[in-house]
């Protein structure tokens, strides 16, 4: 059965969680493990992890995320800075499920086919972000590449999903770009995770009834009294099919 997804989004810094708003300004979060154990036992459908100190150019948390995965059975993708086969291959030997790359493949994408090759396309979540209005939708720091010519190339490159985070929505609890998910989910035939603007059950609502089946949440299970049960009881009662 094709269930809707609901994925906490998790930053990791410094051994902790943090979160912030438009990719700045971050603040603690919490222990990665304490609340990773804790939307597991949500029945949280996956779990984002993405490193910090990775995409900053240090070394990756490979300790946390072995740490963590060895509380949670929910599927983990994980990412930050991946660059190369061998930050890969430690990925999912700390007990990643999955690997996310963004920034890393946006001027070659050749990493997607050589890691397709050794663990299968379904391992690969590529991501693109966005800055977006109701006039312009840019690639976050590449403006000369289209969005959307860009995600049909990571789908034709071979990523088994792809993640669209707004930026310039990320933690302000106004919503998400309901045109802009419309625009990709027309396009693309590989499944979409949405991400950024989030603040309310009616957004996740506005979003699941467009077509959205997926969606990465983050300030409004953090910083909000929401936890993954709460959420999937409000749509179990507004008839969507989520798992329980």
């Amino acid at each position: 059965m094709n269930y809707l997804r609901i994925i906490p989004s998790l930053l990791l810094q410094n051994k902790k969680l943090v979160k912030g708003s438009n990719f700045k300004n971050f603040k603690n979060a919490g222990s990665p493990k304490t609340t990773i154990q804790a939307f597991n036992s949500q029945k949280s459908d996956e779990i984002f992890l993405m490193d910090l100190d990775g995409y900053n150019g240090n070394n990756q948390d490979f300790k946390t995320l072995s740490h963590v995965s060895e509380v949670c059975n929910t599927p983990i993708t994980y990412g930050g800075g991946l660059n190369n086969l061998e930050k890969i291959k430690l990925s999912f030997q700390n007990g990643a499920d999955k690997v996310y790359l963004s920034s890393n493949i946006i001027r070659d994408t050749s990493l997607i086919e050589r890691i397709a090759n050794i663990y299968g396309n379904q391992s690969i979540v590529g991501g693109i972000n966005l800055i977006a209005d109701e006039k312009n939708c840019l690639v976050h720091n590449y403006k000369n590449i289209d969005p959307f010519e860009f995600a049909k190339k990571l789908e034709t490159s071979g990523i088994g999903e792809l993640k669209i985070t707004f930026v310039n929505l990320e933690g302000s609890r106004k919503g998400m770009n309901i045109k802009l998910c419309e625009k990709f989910l027309k396009i693309m035939n590989i499944p979409i995770i949405f991400e950024g603007g989030i603040g309310s059950l009616e957004d996740i609502e506005n979003c699941l009834k467009i077509g959205v089946k997926n969606i990465a949440l983050g300030t409004i299970l953090i910083f909000n009294d929401y936890n993954i049960f709460k959420i999937k009881q409000h749509l179990q009662n507004k008839n969507f099919n989520v798992r329980s």
